[in-house]
């Protein structure tokens, strides 16, 4: 049977964590129905619990740490991994939660914790802290942004989140791009990241491979910032024709 104590170094934990320590049922309901009472653990949600720091009356992990103990292939994803890395321009309210399970939304002191149904297989990393905290890499932020303007944050905050960007790596983003296998996705990465080169530094053997890869069609793109557009030749793209450098 597990010690409550070193359930409770998790910061984080379930009910069924929990229950590991406990040889009746009873008792796990009894323990965290008292310690919720007394204000020692908080209740998240249903089946997750937070530690309480007895001096400042919170819990002591943060948003990110209870996004990767949600479930057991939970991680931090879109523009909420952008504000883990510290390059996004806003701090939202809501914490975009990626997993191959899916589970019900849930707010907990002012956050909510969304659910982002996530197929592709990803590149994950993993930051160290009192929870070490799973959250796509660097590269895979920025290709899953492009593709979900949306949980960007919009247009504008995509193009602010390139000005906090460094440089990438090129066979990084291309084994990421085979595995989105999307001729569209290549074009918006193509053309974005070809703006913002003087920041990214990838090489032109990257924009060779993009372009081998997109569509004959005509694709728009960040067309919600207004103002004139224009058809970028090399790209296929209608975009705005003011797009500033980045």
């Amino acid at each position: 049977m597990k010690n409550i104590e070193e359930v409770l170094k998790k910061l984080v934990f379930t009910t069924k964590e929990v229950a590991e320590c406990h040889d009746k049922l009873s008792n796990v309901f009894y323990y965290l129905k008292s310690n919720v009472d007394r204000g020692k653990i908080a209740k998240l949600k249903k089946g997750l619990y937070a530690l309480v720091n007895p001096v400042t009356n919170m819990i002591y992990a943060d948003k990110y740490m209870i996004a990767t103990r949600i479930n057991d292939n939970s991680f931090v994803a879109y523009h909420s991994a952008f504000e883990l890395y510290g390059m996004a321009n806003q701090i939202f309210s809501t914490v975009y939660v990626a997993s191959k399970v899916r589970f019900v939304d849930f707010e907990y002191d002012g956050i909510l914790y969304k659910y982002i149904r996530y197929q592709v297989p990803s590149d994950i990393e993993t930051i160290q802290s009192s929870i070490d905290i799973l959250v796509t890499s660097y590269e895979q932020s920025l290709i899953d942004c492009v593709d979900r303007v949306d949980l960007a944050g919009g247009s504008e905050e995509l193009l602010k989140i390139f000005d906090f960007c460094r440089r990438a790596d090129a066979n990084k983003l291309l084994l990421i791009l085979q595995k989105y296998n999307n001729k569209t996705l290549y074009q918006k990465v193509g053309f974005l990241f070809e703006k913002s080169n003087n920041i990214l530094s990838l090489p032109k053997s990257f924009f060779q491979e993009c372009h081998k890869h997109i569509a004959k069609n005509i694709v728009y793109f960040l067309q919600d910032i207004g103002g004139e557009i224009k058809l970028n030749k090399k790209w296929n793209i209608i975009a705005p024709k003011d797009l500033r450098k980045i």
